[in-house]
């Protein structure tokens, strides 16, 4: 067993600074209304994960401190505590929350800096508290499936479904954005096909561009390149020309070759001059022959011209840019018979994942209607033990009417988070009355012990060890206090209990006996939570008896009603 052994609140709301001891068993707080019995709760619920509030700072202070100290078996919370990568061990656990007046806060475990969802899942272990939050989750019928999942205990089978519900609406998200895509794709279809079509027509080529345009510059300039290159032609080959003068100086060279030696490198040179010239007059010559006006091909070249230059400016304004965007159409058009039958395979999928929702979904109907049986005679007992012995409770079902539609075998479902059906609890008190939704007939004190025989139910069940009820007192009082003490006392042999109460009936029933105090110190008010000793704790009974006044009336009566829970009766009268 997990229990809470010690509490420490530093500038908490009206407490200045104040450590509380806890141990097993049954403690209860008492004090008078305002005295601050309920700062308890809010402490502790901000150890386990509840959001803080600027509220709950000490006016004056720089920040509220809390801090919890756990003690027991804690291997599951430290193997919790591995998976956030959070090293942990012994046999202590230290939660702490440090609350700003600027806002911000701080969550530790055991000196470690965590978020709030992890301190929210440790705590979630470990303590399962009951305030006027869940007090109101009984009169909500959308709550009463969880009540009765906890009891029948149906984790696995909700986890299954849950699983199964995720992978059917990742696949139909997937086939819808699918659809989608082909829908968008066919609408751009017949466009693409066009656009292939008319760049298929064309089929332009890389480089083709420049060449034509190279071509078409020298058909536009025959006349005027034919003279040229007849002109040069002539200043090469003709007499006096280029190189009859080089043969010349050869010539002039050659004669003084035994005389100068040096001529023989200016002839090699002029040489090679010479031969060159040649070369490039014989190719003038070849290029001259085929110089010729055609005026077809300078047609031909404008028209395919045009079409480029046309392609150009739809499709990307290079040959190498049509060229891609034709190449992107074509898989696009491509990619639609693929996303095609990619979504028929998804479809057959989906009739799969669609038959094992359903069949997850019939099975956990199936352990909750079990559940549900055993749940309807358990709190018949147990309310028959809370004074109320001629209750009936049931649970009943209905086909949901929200979620996800889904057909299956001929017939529709709406599968929702919570499964193919809803549930609420019915109850009646009374003899010969039909049974009726809860929310709708309970009282205040019928919705306390209806939440008592729940917890009671879940005890032993549930893996959380310390148990916390602030309002559980709500609307009883007299013989029926009794008992619902008697039952609190019961549950307190298999979890440590915490009861914020005002009833002297169940505060008789305690173990730890605590009060809460409102002083006034240095003209400011404080809270303080002290534990009780065997006297004290008389006299504040006997002040919960009378609503002030301790006398001995009040102490004969406060023995009774000790011994009628079974405690030690004090006997200093001192």
């Amino acid at each position: 067993m997990i229990t809470l052994g010690k509490l420490t609140l530093k500038n908490f709301a009206v407490v200045s600074q104040t450590e509380i001891a806890f141990d097993r068993g049954l403690s209860v707080i008492t004090g008078e209304t305002g005295a601050g019995k309920s700062l308890i709760v809010g402490a502790i619920s901000l150890l386990v994960g509840e959001r803080g509030k600027t509220e709950y700072v000490r006016s004056g202070a720089s920040h509220a401190f809390i801090e919890g100290e756990f003690r027991g078996d804690l291997t599951e919370l430290w193997e919790s505590l591995a998976e956030e990568e959070i090293e942990a061990e012994g046999s202590v656990l230290t939660l702490t929350r440090e609350l700003y007046a600027d806002g911000h806060s701080r969550c530790l475990i055991n000196d470690q800096r965590v978020n709030l969802s992890t301190l929210k899942k440790i705590g979630e272990q470990i303590c399962d508290l009951h305030g006027q939050h869940q007090h109101q989750w009984l009169l909500d019928p959308d709550r009463h499936l969880w009540f009765l999942d906890r009891f029948g205990q149906c984790d696995v089978a909700i986890n299954a479904y849950t699983q199964q519900l995720q992978r059917f609406r990742e696949l139909k998200t997937r086939i819808a954005l699918l659809e989608k895509q082909i829908a968008e794709a066919k609408e751009k279809q017949e466009l693409h096909q066009f656009q292939l079509n008319e760049i298929s027509s064309i089929a332009p080529i890389a480089g083709e561009e420049e060449t034509l345009e190279a071509e078409r510059r020298q058909l536009e300039n025959v006349a005027r390149i034919k003279e040229a290159i007849q002109n040069a032609i002539a200043r090469l080959q003709d007499d006096g020309a280029a190189i009859s003068l080089t043969t010349e100086a050869l010539r002039q060279l050659h004669s003084i070759a035994a005389a100068f030696p040096l001529a023989s490198g200016f002839v090699t040179e002029l040489e090679s001059a010479r031969i060159g010239l040649s070369e490039s007059g014989r190719g003038l010559e070849e290029h001259l022959s085929r110089l010729a006006e055609n005026p077809l091909r300078l047609e031909e070249i404008g028209e395919r011209l045009a079409q480029i230059y046309k392609l150009k400016r739809k499709y990307g304004g290079s040959i190498e840019a049509v060229l891609f965007y034709c190449d992107t159409i074509t898989s696009e058009v491509r990619d639609i018979d693929t996303a095609e039958l990619d979504l028929v395979g998804f479809k057959k999928q989906m009739t799969l994942i669609q038959k094992e929702l359903v069949d997850s979904a019939q099975h956990l109907q199936a352990v909750r209607e079990t559940a549900a049986k055993r749940l309807a005679t358990a709190m018949r007992k147990e309310l028959g033990k809370l004074g109320l012995p001629n209750a009936q409770f049931d649970v009943e079902f209905g086909e949901n009417q929200s979620g996800d539609l889904i057909e299956h075998d001929g017939r529709r479902y709406h599968l929702g988070e919570s499964g193919m059906m809803t549930g609420q609890f019915l109850f009646n008190a009374n003899v010969g009355e039909e049974l009726k939704p809860l929310h709708k007939v309970a009282s205040g004190g019928e919705i306390s012990r209806l939440m008592l025989a729940l917890k009671s139910l879940n005890a032993g069940r549930d893996r959380v060890d310390l148990l916390i009820f602030d309002e559980i007192d709500t609307g009883i009082g007299g013989e029926t206090a009794l008992l619902v003490g008697r039952k609190l006392r019961e549950l307190s042999g298999k979890q440590q209990l915490i009861v914020i109460t005002h009833l002297q009936q169940i505060a008789s029933f305690s173990d730890h006996h605590y009060k809460a105090i409102k002083k006034e110190k240095a003209k400011r008010t404080e809270t303080e939570i002290v534990p009780l000793d065997q006297e004290e704790r008389v006299v504040e009974l006997g002040r919960m008896i009378s609503g002030g006044v301790f006398g001995e009336e009040e102490r004969r009566q406060v023995e009774k009603l000790l011994r009628e829970a079974g405690r030690k009766v004090s006997v200093d009268k001192s």
